[in-house]
């Protein structure tokens, strides 16, 4: 009886919640991104739910659109068909809705480097007041993401499955798997058609990025990296492979190094570093 009456409370709080408060609450959350935000904030529609995320709640939106920051051409930075925008039950309660969550589906993420080695996607405000963004988890579902940068000649186009981002200050968790269409420096491209599955630890700063360990599985091969990328184009890289198989590992390199391999068969297993 105690928990049928404790479940009946919960229920007709949320139902009150969800009637009287939903208008208010979804306008408070678009405004407080809107006021972190260079560039105008487009949508379609606008939702507040309890039930979606449970046990936290979040506002749906749909047919999302951010256009990519100055120096650029207007074009899409990111478009979803859905996010999500998380916060505790306690935030509505007390009406501070810190912004802690952003779950994002179906999306399309372009991520570009001119000339000048500036991204595109520079389009938050410096001044953050308190009690505004403080984003500690992003998780982009179903999605593609393309980077292309003019200086390293990077071109980059995945398919992410799921990718969970926890941040911590400069520190960022990295649990990512998807697949490979295109991964190419230069004339090269290192990592086509591929599955890929990675956990990384690292510490990304202005200008680099601190790879603190990571574990890495492509199809059927499984290795460890860690070291640092400066300014995108500058690695200081340590690569480690325990028994994995040989033939296995060529068939994954770039096809100019598979045609060197392609005249001789090579089997058993390799370690190296």
């Amino acid at each position: 009886n105690i928990l049928l009456v404790f479940l009946l409370l919960i229920g007709s709080s949320m139902f009150f919640i969800v009637k009287y408060f939903s208008d208010d609450i979804e306008r408070s959350i678009i405004k407080t991104i809107e006021k972190s935000l260079n560039n105008p904030l487009i949508l379609d529609k606008v939702d507040f739910t309890i039930y979606e995320n449970f046990p936290n709640a979040s506002v749906k939106i749909s047919n999302l659109l951010l256009l990519e920051s100055k120096n650029f051409n207007n074009d899409t930075l990111l478009f979803t068909k859905r996010a999500y925008v998380t916060f505790s039950i306690l935030d509505v309660i007390n009406k501070n809705y810190d912004i802690k969550e952003i779950i994002i589906n179906n999306a399309k993420i372009n991520i570009k480097y001119n000339e000048l080695n500036l991204p595109n996607f520079h389009i938050f405000k410096k001044n953050k007041k308190k009690g505004k963004i403080s984003i500690e988890k992003v998780t982009i579902l179903n999605s593609d993401l393309k980077i292309k940068k003019e200086i390293s000649q990077l071109d980059l186009d995945w398919f992410l499955n799921r990718s969970i981002i926890n941040i911590k200050k400069n520190n960022y968790n990295f649990n990512t798997n998807g697949f490979s269409k295109l991964l190419q420096f230069g004339n090269i491209n290192y990592f086509d058609n591929r599955k890929f599955d990675f956990n990384c630890n690292s510490n990304i700063n202005k200008d680099t990025v601190d790879i603190i360990s990571s574990l890495i599985e492509i199809e059927d091969i499984l290795f460890n990296l860690s070291g640092s990328v400066i300014s995108g184009n500058t690695l200081n890289i340590k690569i480690d492979i325990n028994n994995q198989n040989i033939s296995g590992l060529i068939n994954h390199l770039p096809k100019k190094i598979r045609k060197i391999c392609s005249p001789f068969i090579a089997n058993g297993e390799i370690s190296f570093n």
